[in-house]
C-alpha cells in the first residue's frame, strides 16, 4: 500500500486495524470494534532500538519513533503510526539509502523517506497479511531486505516468501550454499531446509571485519550466552580464541570503528577480530542497556531501561572518559508497584517512580517507599461474576450465576492481573489489556484488546468514568478510558 501524503490519515486507520487480521498457520485474532476510547495518556516506557545517521538520533519507544538531537538529547520530533493501544511496539530499525525501516512487532512494516532527515515522512505500510507472517526483525543481506518473525522470512522488495516456518525465524546471513537463518538454536538453509549448525543468530561482517566469509553468531544458553566467529560453513573459528562467554543476555551487537560492540545484561563489551580470534577491547559496567549507536568516533548513544543517554568511550585529552556525557532517566523495567487510587509507585532498577494519574506526570522519588504486598491481583468480582487467574496465568476462569466459561489469550500470552470495571472485567497480560464482558459470553466474551508494550503487571479502576490506570513492565504508565 503507497501512502502519498493526502491519504496518511487513511493509512493510519488501515494499520490501526492490522491487530486483528490473521497470517498462514497464525491463530485468528479477535479485534471488536467499539465506538470510542483508547489510551488517555502515557507516561515512561522502555527504549527498544535506536539507529544514528548524521546529526539525528532515531528511536523507538513503545509505538512511536522520536527523532532527537544526539548532542543534548533534545527531542526534535515524534512520529505515531496509527491510535495508541492498537499497534505494536516498534522492535526494529533498518538504515537503506535514504530510507528507514521499521517493524511494528507482530502488525506490520513501516517504510519512512529520510530526504528531511528531522521529519521522516511515511510512504508505505505493508501489513503482517500481506507480509503473511508476524513480523520480528529486519536483515539486509546483498542489498536486499528480508523480514523475518512468526511464520518465516518474506524478502520485503517483492513480498515473496524464501522460508516457511511455524516458529519465529530469526536474522538471514549468507552461507556456503545460500541464504540462511535460524530458529531457536538451530541453523537451516533456506532454500532445502537443511540443519548446518548451533546459533541462536546470525550476523554478516562488515567489509574489512575479519576473514571474507566468516559470520558472527549468537547462541542463548541456560546461564547466558556465547558470541563468536562461524565460517561458511557454520562451523565454530576456534572454540577458544574466536568464542567468548557473555554473562546474560545479548541485546544487541554493531559495528563501529573496526570493533565488535555487544550490549548485554551487565553492560558493553567490545572486541576487535584478529585472524581467527576475538581480542577484548573494552568493558564498560552500563546495565539495563537495550541498543546503541557511534556518534563520532568516540561517543556512543545509549538506551534501556535507564532511559537514554550519550557517552564518552575514553579521555580525548580535554574530557575524561569513560563516562556518560548526559542521561535522560525515564521508567522503564517496572516491577514492584502499589496504589492510593491516584498516584502508581513502581521500582526499576535501583530507582522508584511515582505516577500522577491525573497529570500525567512521572517523578524520581529520592527517598525510597516500603512496598507493602498489595491485595492479590489473580482475582476480580462484580455482582453477576467473579475471576480468577489460574495455571500459572494461562487461565481466566470466570464464575457466574449461569455456569462458568474460560478465557485464553491469543499467542500463549500470560495474564498478571484483572479487575472489575463496571460490571467488565479488565485483564492484564503480555501483550496489554484485554476487556471483558461477562454479560455477552452467549456472544463474544471480548469488548476490546489495547495493544500496549511489555506485559502489564497492575491495574487501578478510575474513580470516575469507565477506564483504568495500568503499570507495563517495560511500557511505562498510562491511562486507558472506555466508552461503551
Amino acid at each position: 500500500m503507497r501512502v502519498s501524503d493526502s491519504s496518511l490519515d487513511k493509512a493510519i486507520l488501515i494499520l490501526v486495524s492490522l491487530y486483528g487480521s490473521g497470517c498462514a498457520a497464525i491463530p485468528e485474532v479477535e479485534a471488536p470494534e467499539v465506538s470510542s476510547g483508547g489510551i488517555l495518556h502515557h507516561a515512561g516506557g522502555r527504549h527498544h532500538r535506536l539507529l544514528v545517521e548524521g546529526n539525528f538520533w532515531y528511536q523507538s519507544r513503545g509505538d512511536h519513533l522520536e527523532v532527537i538531537s544526539p548532542s543534548d538529547g533534545s527531542l526534535l520530533n515524534v512520529i505515531r503510526i496509527g491510535e495508541p493501544g492498537l499497534v505494536g511496539r516498534m522492535t526494529a530499525l533498518l538504515l537503506l539509502g535514504h530510507e528507514l525501516i521499521v517493524v511494528l512487532h507482530d502488525d506490520g512494516v513501516a517504510r519512512f523517506d529520510l530526504t528531511e532527515p528531522s521529519h521522516p515522512r511515511l510512504v508505505e505500510l505493508i501489513s503482517a497479511r500481506e507480509l503473511d507472517l508476524m513480523p520480528r526483525q529486519l536483515s539486509l543481506v546483498d542489498d536486499e531486505v528480508y523480514v523475518s518473525g512468526r511464520g518465516g522470512i518474506v524478502r520485503l522488495s517483492d513480498r515473496q516468501r524464501v522460508y516457511t516456518n511455524l516458529g519465529e525465524a530469526g536474522p538471514v546471513a549468507k552461507a556456503i550454499g545460500g541464504l540462511v537463518t535460524s530458529v531457536g538454536r538451530r541453523v537451516y538453509r533456506l532454500d532445502d531446509e537443511q540443519y548446518l549448525g548451533s546459533a541462536s543468530r546470525l550476523l554478516m561482517l562488515p567489509r574489512g571485519y575479519g576473514v571474507p566469509g566468516h559470520l558472527l553468531f549468537i547462541r542463548d544458553e541456560d546461564n547466558g550466552s556465547s558470541l563468536g566467529l562461524m565460517n561458511a560453513a557454520i562451523r565454530e573459528v576456534d572454540i577458544n580464541r574466536a568464542t567468548v562467554h557473555v554473562d546474560g543476555s545479548i541485546h544487541a551487537v554493531k559495528f563501529i570503528e573496526g570493533l565488535v560492540w555487544a550490549a548485554h545484561d551487565g553492560g558493553l563489551l567490545a572486541w576487535r577480530i584478529d585472524g581467527d580470534r576475538l581480542r577484548q577491547v573494552h568493558d564498560f559496567d552500563l546495565a539495563g542497556i537495550r541498543d546503541f549507536g557511534a556518534m563520532g568516533t568516540n561517543q556512543l548513544t545509549l538506551c534501556g531501561e535507564f532511559g537514554r543517554g550519550l557517552y564518552r568511550i575514553a579521555d580525548d585529552g580535554r574530557n575524561p572518559g569513560p563516562m556518560m556525557i548526559w542521561k535522560m532517566d525515564l521508567p522503564g523495567t517496572l516491577s514492584r508497584t502499589r496504589n492510593d487510587n491516584r498516584y502508581l509507585v513502581a521500582s526499576d532498577l535501583s530507582r522508584q517512580w511515582v505516577y500522577d494519574i491525573r497529570s500525567n506526570d512521572v517523578t524520581r522519588l529520592i527517598r525510597d517507599v516500603t512496598f507493602i504486598d498489595p491485595e492479590s491481583d489473580d482475582h476480580a468480582g462484580s455482582l453477576r461474576a467473579e475471576a480468577w487467574i489460574e495455571e500459572e496465568g494461562r487461565e481466566l476462569r470466570i464464575t457466574m450465576d449461569l455456569g462458568e466459561l474460560t478465557h485464553i489469550e491469543s499467542e500463549g500470552s500470560r495474564m498478571h492481573c484483572v479487575i472489575s470495571v463496571k460490571g467488565r472485567f479488565w485483564l492484564g497480560h503480555d501483550r496489554g489489556v484485554t476487556v471483558l464482558d461477562p454479560g455477552q459470553a452467549h456472544e463474544n466474551l471480548i469488548v476490546q484488546r489495547f495493544r500496549l508494550p511489555g506485559a502489564i503487571i497492575h491495574l487501578m479502576p478510575l474513580l470516575s468514568g469507565e477506564g483504568a490506570a495500568y503499570v507495563s513492565e517495560s511500557g511505562g504508565f498510562g491511562v486507558i478510558t472506555f466508552s461503551r
